[in-house]
C-alpha cells in the first residue's frame, strides 16, 4: 500500500490549474499514491475544528495514519476498533478511573489506532498526567478538544477527507 511522503506538498506534485477542485485533486492524489488517499493526524489537525485543539503529547505520532472515526462511549471500545481509528471521547465512561484511562493509551497505541481526541471540562477538568506520559511513552497523539466544539463539527470535516 502506497503512502503519501512526509514532506508531501500537493503544490509540487499538481498545479492548481490541473486540479481545479477538490473532487479532481482527491482523483489526482489517489492516483499519484496508488489508489490510496491517506489522513495523517498531522493533517487532521489542520481541518476546522481540530485547528481549535491542541495536541497534548505523542508528538512523534504525528503521521499515523487515519482510516476510521470512532466516539467512545463504552470503558471496552477496544473490542470494536479496527486500527488507524481517530477516536472521540468526553472519557465519562471512565472518568473516575485514572488507571482505565492510563491503559485506554496503551491498549489503542498497541491496536494501530491513530490519535484519541479528548472533550475536556466536562466530565474531566483536564488531561490526566498519567494519560500524557502514557501517550508520550507510546508516540500516541492525545489530543485536547475545547469544550464548545462538537463532535459532529469534528466528524464531518474529517470524513470529507477520508
Amino acid at each position: 500500500m502506497a503512502s503519501v511522503p512526509v514532506d508531501f506538498d500537493i503544490c509540487q506534485i499538481f498545479s492548481a490549474r490541473q486540479v481545479g477542485s477538490k473532487v479532481q485533486l482527491r482523483k489526482r492524489l489517489v492516483s499519484h499514491t496508488g489508489g490510496v488517499f491517506m489522513l495523517t493526524v498531522q493533517q487532521a489537525l489542520s481541518v476546522a475544528p481540530l485547528t481549535q485543539a491542541k495536541l497534548v503529547a505523542g508528538a512523534e505520532g504525528l503521521q499515523r495514519q487515519i482510516n476510521h472515526i470512532t466516539i467512545m462511549e463504552v470503558p471496552d471500545l477496544v473490542r470494536w476498533l479496527k486500527g488507524n481509528d481517530f477516536i472521540i471521547t468526553s472519557l465519562y465512561c471512565i472518568k473516575d478511573d485514572p488507571e482505565a484511562q492510563t491503559k485506554l493509551i496503551h491498549d489503542i497505541a498497541r491496536l494501530g489506532c491513530a490519535a484519541l481526541a479528548v472533550k475536556t471540562n466536562r466530565y474531566i477538568r483536564e488531561l490526566p498526567t498519567e494519560m500524557i506520559a502514557a501517550a508520550n511513552e507510546m508516540s500516541f497523539p492525545l489530543i485536547d478538544i475545547p469544550q464548545h466544539v462538537t463532535y459532529i463539527d469534528i466528524i464531518n470535516p474529517l470524513m470529507e477527507q477520508l
